[in-house]
């Protein structure tokens, strides 16, 4: 079974069920995170953190991945700290002939990247993983606009306290959807934004955002007022070109 421990809810791990429980506010927030326990070390410790501020000349002109994305059944859970989505196995990304198969996907209020300094409302990440157990993340930006039809079924019955895995099969999500047509993007090797912050993940950051109405970003911020880790240091990201 796939172990990540992007949120808690999906570590299938005896040894890591038993750690603390981190959060966004008080005596769990962002800074505190390395003191929490030792296996979270490296939030504190780490040199290649995420999220980061692109701050740099960096034209979006990297390797653009390659979707194959298809409709999946709709089977979700709160956490306890995002709304999290679960992908069925078939939908994959493919870049410099890697290919990662999704595993999950996720909501943050606000973004936790910055582009030159700007944050967008909410930022979505599609966690993915190959046969070596290489991790990569694909961000998306969203911004305020049109209703998002493709979520609006989802989002109408997203839960708002903790809750185990929950499935609707009346409901499919149609992934396509949920990605900008331009696959412009920037990328560069950093971590997980939540405990244990393990380093090495690959970012695939879509330049152009995707949108929400301000109805569905208002509905997410009630559930969730924030869940973005601050801006980290950039120390020795590898910043792809």
């Amino acid at each position: 079974m796939l172990i990540l421990f992007e949120q808690p809810a999906i570590a299938q791990n005896a040894n890591f069920q038993s750690l603390p429980p981190w959060g966004y506010q008080g005596a769990t927030k962002p800074e505190k995170w390395g003191d929490l326990s030792k296996n979270y070390r490296t939030c504190k410790k780490g040199i290649q953190q995420s999220p980061i501020n692109i701050d740099q000349p960096l034209a979006p002109k990297f390797r653009k991945p390659k979707l194959e994305y298809h409709n999946i059944p709709l089977k979700f859970l709160n956490t306890g700290n995002t709304i999290q989505i679960n992908a069925n196995s078939g939908n994959k990304l493919v870049i410099d002939n890697d290919t990662f198969e999704l595993v999950q996907l996720h909501f943050h209020n606000p973004s936790e990247h910055q582009i030159k300094g700007k944050s967008f409302p909410m930022e979505a990440h599609f966690v993915h993983k190959n046969q070596e157990g290489k991790l990569l993340v694909l961000g998306v930006f969203i911004q305020s606009g049109q209703e998002n039809r493709a979520l609006q079924p989802f989002w109408k019955q997203i839960p708002t306290a903790s809750t185990k895995e929950q499935k609707n099969e009346q409901v499919s999500l149609k992934l396509t959807d949920l990605i900008p047509e331009n696959k412009q993007n920037y990328q560069y090797i950093g971590s997980l934004t939540t405990p244990p912050c393990t380093e090495g993940v690959q970012w695939v950051l879509l330049a152009e955002p995707i949108e929400l109405s301000q109805q569905q970003i208002s509905q997410f911020n009630q559930i969730f007022p924030v869940n973005a880790r601050p801006i980290q240091a950039l120390n020795q990201q590898l910043l792809l070109q």
